[in-house]
């Protein structure tokens, strides 16, 4: 089983425009970027604590200040906009909205001010997101981290399974390894946005990219329009979902079980320590996730049933080999699938295509993964991507679009894994900070 069970060069932002801003009310699903301790910045005569919580940046047409958030649906959405100069501005720089010019030293050489570094804008926050950004703020850059859900690690995170391909992690889980990468990344000054994603994104004349960011689940009735931010370059890091929604439409009363905790998407459930498997589960699936979540299952004393609608297992031959060590404990149905899932309280009964039926206390949808490259946001950028959907990308992890970079899962699906996320992420990093001029070349 894989580490998380078993999916032209960009003009610069205007670094003058790279504000912060501190938590106002609902804020506090934000992660603080910055490292502990207060730091000062000056502008315009004004001292103010810094707290940097969330990258903002100044509209540079108009030299407008914006700030634009729109929270979950237990939140708010905020929206400030001040002409440079004014009071309302400086009213907004004494509650938090201040510049940041801490001192810093780049890759290539002296000193440089992070009021002078380009931001990157980085969508997803496993761990392909946060390795770019780790090795981004390394270079001196600024990335913005905006990741819809209200944790960072991604796949990582939700995987209760060991991860015994990490080197120097041993006896880790991949969800450990999601909870390490976070505790460095607070580290660093790298800015992260909790439960929000990209509302819409599109490329500027002068070659930088503007982005429309909103907080998953927000109403937005009748409150003002939101205004995008600017950013040197992009990096796709969106990763993967677990396959089954489909199937859960498809197949009669599997949603309605889906939600009452009987039938199950996608392989954490099976490995959670306190999940209560009853006697006999159902395994819906025929590849590697398949065949060692059942080995899995076996090895804790539950019967299990895999259905699968091939004739012969798409898992490699090792792993099949390790389930035929409990054929007593488990049973393969080739070429079926599930027409309908009964309630037969406290058991479910599966009705397959070739008229049997069987009984099992849950059902594990293990069906793989599919790409998540298909948001709206990205509709405009036309990027290529592969028969399956992913992201088609060249040895520097750049698209078919110039300056959107794609990383992790969502440009791998070949290899998909902890490890290859971590690499790509930093390759795409190094790449941007060469083109950026803060790195060697």
């Amino acid at each position: 089983m894989r580490d998380r069970p078993a999916d032209d060069k960009a003009a610069r932002l205007d670094a003058r425009d790279l504000v912060d801003f501190r938590a106002g009310p609902g804020l506090h699903q934000f992660v603080h970027g910055a490292p502990e301790g207060a730091r000062i910045a000056q502008k315009s005569g004004d001292i103010a604590e810094h707290d940097s919580r969330l990258g903002i940046v100044l509209n540079s047409a108009d030299r407008i200040l914006e700030i634009v958030l729109e929270l979950d649906a237990d939140h708010e959405i905020f929206t400030w906009s001040a002409p440079r100069g004014t009071a309302e501005a400086g009213n907004l720089a004494n509650t938090g909205v201040l510049r940041n010019n801490q001192s810093i030293r780049c890759a290539n050489g002296g000193p440089r001010m992070i009021s002078q570094a380009p931001s990157v804008a980085i969508i997803g926050g496993g761990p392909a997101g946060m390795s770019c950004a780790l090795w981004l703020c390394n270079y001196g850059l600024q990335p913005i981290i905006v990741e819809r859900d209200v944790v960072l690690g991604g796949m990582a995170r939700r995987s209760p399974y060991p991860n015994e391909w990490l080197l120097g992690r041993p006896g880790e889980t991949a969800r450990e390894n999601a909870y390490a990468f976070e505790r460095h990344l607070r580290q660093l000054s790298a800015t992260v946005c909790l439960g929000a994603r990209p509302r819409q994104l599109r490329r500027e004349g002068d070659g930088r990219f503007r982005l429309d960011p909103i907080l998953c689940g927000a109403h937005s009735s009748g409150l003002p329009a939101a205004h995008p931010f600017s950013t040197a370059t992009l990096v796709i890091a969106t990763g993967t979902r677990y396959q089954g929604e489909e199937w859960l439409d498809r197949v009669h009363n599997a949603r309605l079980m889906a939600a009452q905790g009987r039938v199950h998407v996608g392989a954490p459930w099976a490995g959670e320590p306190d999940a209560d498997f009853g006697s006999h589960v159902a395994v819906i699936g025929g590849g590697d996730n398949a065949f060692d979540v059942a080995r899995m299952l076996a090895e804790r004393g539950v019967r299990v049933t895999i259905v699968m609608r091939s004739s012969a297992p798409r898992a490699q031959p090792l792993i099949v080999q390790r389930l035929l060590k409990h054929r007593g404990m488990t049973q393969v149905l080739s070429r079926r699938s599930v027409r309908a899932v009964e309630d037969c309280d406290p058991r479910l009964r599966l009705q397959l295509d070739d008229g049997d039926c069987i009984e099992v206390d849950h059902v594990i949808l293990l069906l793989g993964y599919r790409p998540n490259s298909d948001e709206s946001w990205m509709l405009d950028l036309a990027l290529k991507k592969d028969a399956r959907g992913y992201f088609v990308v060249d040895g520097n992890m750049e698209t078919s679009c110039p300056g959107v970079f794609a990383v992790g899962d969502v440009a791998n699906s070949l290899h998909p894994c902890i490890v290859s996320a971590v690499a790509s992420g930093a390759a795409a990093a190094r790449e941007i900070a060469k083109r950026l001029g803060w790195a060697p070349a």
